[in-house]
């Protein structure tokens, strides 16, 4: 039975990306000790970083607790902190797996991932250049003002079905003027995809805004 700790659980609904809306069990891993990550200081999820943080409970709970809020088929969503380096990571994705559970990851990228998974989110707190993790369903960018180039860079060297742009939410921002400036560069950047041709290199593929409904439905 393997032991793991985490700093928060439960059924809600995912708020971003191409799952907004799909009731998930989410299990947010302890432990981020990555301290390159461009926007650690203001991470939203800082009482995460310790790899003992929170409570602690065994991967068959977790499953079990999935399961019996969602069933056969259901999804659980594993996040952190950063889960890839949990110790917990890959005994909880085989179990999910086995009991017939849908395993949704979200992770910064920093770890290649190889295990088996239904859907798979990277939201890249690394340069382009120190991210490993680089193909996957989606990609979730925060937009913190980064140029349009190094954007359009980060699609032009990965292989994501979806690029999401996501406004940066903290207590005490401006929501609706980072939504707004969020939403303005995705109509460039599709404006330049179509020029530079980009778009027939990804099949169609094109910036979309990540909405983060979750934060007006006021869930978590």
């Amino acid at each position: 039975m393997t032991d793991l700790w985490y700093t928060s659980s439960g059924l809600t609904v995912q708020g971003t990306g191409h799952l907004a809306g799909v009731a998930q069990f989410f299990i947010r891993l302890s432990g981020c000790d990555h301290k390159g990550c461009t926007i650690r200081a203001l991470c939203d999820e800082a009482r995460s970083f310790s790899s003992h943080a929170g409570s602690r409970t065994t991967v068959k709970e977790v499953v079990d607790r999935a399961m019996n809020e969602l069933g056969y088929g259901g999804w659980l969503h594993i996040t952190g902190g950063e889960p890839t380096q949990n110790p917990a990571f890959y005994p909880l994705i085989r179990a999910a797996s086995e009991a017939g559970l849908k395993v949704h990851i979200q992770t910064s990228g920093i770890a290649g991932i190889e295990a088996p998974y239904d859907w798979l989110t990277v939201s890249p707190k690394v340069p382009l250049s120190a991210l490993r993790q680089t193909y996957g369903q989606e990609m979730v960018v925060v937009y913190q003002g980064q140029t349009d180039e190094e954007l359009l860079e980060m699609s032009r060297a990965t292989g994501f079905w979806y690029y999401y742009l996501s406004p940066l939410w903290l207590p005490g921002a401006d929501e609706m003027e980072n939504a707004r400036a969020t939403a303005d560069a995705v109509v460039r950047l599709n404006r330049r995809s179509n020029d530079d041709g980009l778009q027939r290199h990804h099949n169609g593929r094109q910036w979309l805004a990540a909405l983060q409904a979750h934060k007006f439905w006021g869930v978590k």
